[in-house]
């Protein structure tokens, strides 16, 4: 089967995750969860593999892109690697992501801005999430809202943080 065919059987397989479109050589992919689009040049795929989840959710489809990134299409949407060049190595990061994930731990950050006692945990968190917003934008998403919200957390995060802990 060619990457094409590979890729149209799968999203017809899981009609639910993504709304899609092929344009020649070009396959638009729009997550359904968070309505955001990414574009794939079909021809610059070098390798597709469909694999088992190991949770036993299904099957994915890994797709090497020639520029060395991949690409999961998975029950969750799209998933990728995040990128680590603006925040350094995250032992605690997951290895794949997708922006699910990004919006359930923006969900624990919240909680965790306010307990006091656990700012350390806090600023661990954001990397995380930067790491996350990183791999989405190598991979095509367009995540400059969500790169606006997390500032003005992490700009609000320091002024109460240094208020806190300041010389008296």
């Amino acid at each position: 089967m060619t990457t094409e065919q590979t890729i149209k059987s799968w999203l017809a397989n899981n009609p639910f995750v993504f709304q899609h479109r092929f344009d020649q050589d070009i396959l638009t992919l729009i997550e359904r969860a968070s309505a955001k689009a990414i574009q794939i040049k079909i021809s610059s795929i070098t390798q597709h593999r469909i694999k088992n989840h190991p949770q036993g959710l299904g099957q994915y489809l890994n797709l090497v892109i020639d520029d060395h990134h991949e690409v999961v299409l998975c029950h969750a949407g799209l998933a990728f690697s995040p990128s680590f060049l603006n925040t350094g190595p995250l032992p605690d990061a997951p290895a794949v992501t997708c922006l699910t994930d990004y919006h359930n731990l923006k969900g624990q950050l919240s909680a965790l801005l306010q307990e006091e006692d656990r700012r350390r945990e806090a600023l661990g968190l954001f990397q995380i999430l930067i790491s996350i917003l990183d791999g989405a934008k190598l991979v095509g998403f367009d995540v400059g809202l969500e790169e606006e919200e997390l500032d003005k957390w992490l700009t609000e995060f320091e002024k109460n943080f240094g208020k806190s802990h300041s010389p008296e």
